[in-house]
């Protein structure tokens, strides 16, 4: 009988010796809480570990036996691929542990020494996590100083007791900010004034900040200055005119659905929201704790870092600054500027506003993700792509759109982006024509389908965060995806449709 691979053995062999390490661990551990009395989770979690491991080893199998018969994967490629599916179904299985999924996805990573060293700090996207820490410094500062009350307290008192008009409006506001400055910091400002509202009228806040995350990710599409409209608008050379002229008619549209599917979907919410607002209006029983305190030091920093950020570009020109600079610089630079003006609540801006664990959550996804680059699976999934279109235009930009969209349904849209981007490079060098509406597309996918997941937007995952940091309980997967499905699915079909008509069915644009 002939063995398994050496390659394989060895990678078998290191897996079982780190996991009899954690058993044994766990064992002792199990040992310790039975004497003391204590009750051990671990019972109640087993058949779900079992179950995911067997999954895990499943697709480890079905790869690795595709390899011998034409699929032809290396080993390294199947290690990375294998790893990446298992943290997307330990997210699926553990989603309160999402942070330990991850964080044991990056162990066996370098314990299988698929990333250099060198690799690893490449891939983990350090100017991203240290941008999110930025905006989260500002963020806390904001409402350390009650300014999301003050912000709160002001749309209200402008919409008065018209709850639709109040929703529809802070989901424009959404869409804008997200616009002007990008998802996050867009879903930090407006999510932090929908927390304040629900909590002023004692309502749950977890559906509206969803529908709020929703517009931003709308909004995301509408101009350049995000992660997202950054990249594409870079890579396929397109001005900020070319947006309003091709993307944001489409992402406005996209947002008028949205809120009409939201307001099906939460209907109980909505009713819920909607008698609050009347009854508190009618007789007032909540005083505003802003009231009596500035809130000019809040809005001179959004405002300079907000001019910062959608005039980085410029700056960056007029000082021969490296691209990206400034928009790295106005955001760690306003989060800098937050930690004195807090004063002796420094330190609890630091320790209790900033979102460490999904800080170190999108590092670990992005070392995961750089994995698959690295071993050369996206370069794989380019050839594929190719392939399968057959160098028509149209199928071309609906093949590019709909997978970019797809992929960002289970990572980070920029992960997607940043994925496909060089597969549309790579078939134009082939010689495909690649029209514009490709990209139009692609950003079309990657903000709209985005709302597919709790995992498919750097605002989806800091939504979670903030329900669950700020106690208003826990978004969890399957919750969202019912609803992120409908949304993702309808928005990216209209998107489709009003861009085929604007680029003679998608061979222009």
């Amino acid at each position: 009988m002939v063995g398994p691979p050496s390659f394989l053995r060895l990678r078998v062999e290191r897996a079982w010796i780190f996991s009899l390490g954690l058993f044994q661990s766990r064992q002792a551990s199990s040992a310790l809480q039975r004497s003391l009395g204590f009750p051990r989770p671990w019972d109640r979690l087993t058949p779900k570990v079992i179950l995911f491991v067997l999954l895990v080893i499943a697709i480890a199998g079905t790869l690795t036996a595709g390899s011998f018969v034409g699929l032809a994967l290396e080993h390294r490629q199947i290690e990375s691929l294998t790893i990446f599916c298992g943290l997307i179904l330990g997210i699926l299985f553990f989603e309160d542990h999402r942070l330990l999924i991850a964080l044991f996805a990056v162990v066996f990573i370098l314990l299988f020494g698929l990333l250099s060293i060198q690799q690893f700090i490449s891939a983990a996207n350090l100017d991203v996590i240290f941008f999110l820490l930025g905006t989260f410094l500002v963020a806390g500062f904001l409402e350390q100083s009650l300014f999301f009350e003050h912000l709160a307290s002001q749309i209200v008192r402008v919409v008065g007791p018209r709850p639709g008009t109040l929703l529809g409006a802070l989901m424009l506001a959404a869409m804008i900010a997200s616009a002007m400055v990008g998802e996050v910091p867009a879903i930090l400002f407006v999510g932090g004034a929908m927390i304040q509202i629900a909590a002023r009228y004692e309502v749950k806040s977890i559906p509206f900040l969803i529908m709020l995350v929703f517009a931003a990710n709308t909004g995301s599409a509408a101009s350049p200055f995000g992660p997202v409209g950054i990249t594409i608008a870079i890579k396929a050379h397109l001005t900020v005119l070319n947006f309003f002229r091709w993307a944001m008619p489409v992402a406005l549209a996209v947002l008028v659905l949205v809120f009409l599917i939201c307001r099906w979907w939460f209907a109980e919410d909505w009713q819920a929201f909607a008698q609050a607002v009347h009854r508190e209006h009618s007789n007032p029983t909540v005083p505003d704790p802003s009231l009596g305190r500035s809130a000019a030091t809040g809005w001179i920093l959004v405002i300079s870092m907000i001019t910062l950020l959608i005039f980085h570009t410029q700056i960056e020109s007029w000082l021969g600054m490296r691209a990206n600079a400034m928009l790295l610089g106005a955001a760690l630079g306003a989060g800098a500027v937050a930690l004195p003006l807090a004063g002796s609540g420094a330190k609890e801006l630091i320790r209790r506003y900033v979102d460490w664990s999904t800080l170190v959550f999108f590092l670990m996804l992005f070392v995961v993700v750089g994995a698959l680059e690295v071993t050369g699976v996206t370069a794989a999934a380019s050839r594929v792509l190719m392939h399968g279109t057959g160098g028509r235009p149209a199928a071309i930009v609906l093949a590019v759109g709909w997978s970019t969209g797809l992929l960002s349904a289970i990572l980070a849209n920029m992960l997607a982006v940043a994925a496909f981007v060089p597969v549309v490079a790579d078939l134009k060098a082939h010689g495909a024509v690649c029209p514009t509406a490709t990209y139009w597309l692609m950003l079309f996918g990657a903000s709209f389908m985005g709302n597919t997941t709790s995992i498919g937007s750097a605002s989806n995952i800091i939504a979670c965060g903030m329900a669950g940091k700020r106690g208003h309980g826990t978004i969890y997967f399957f919750e969202w995806l019912k609803i992120g499905l409908i949304i993702s699915l309808a928005s990216m079909a209209l998107a489709t449709f009003l861009l085929a008509i604007q680029t003679h069915w998608l061979t222009q644009g």
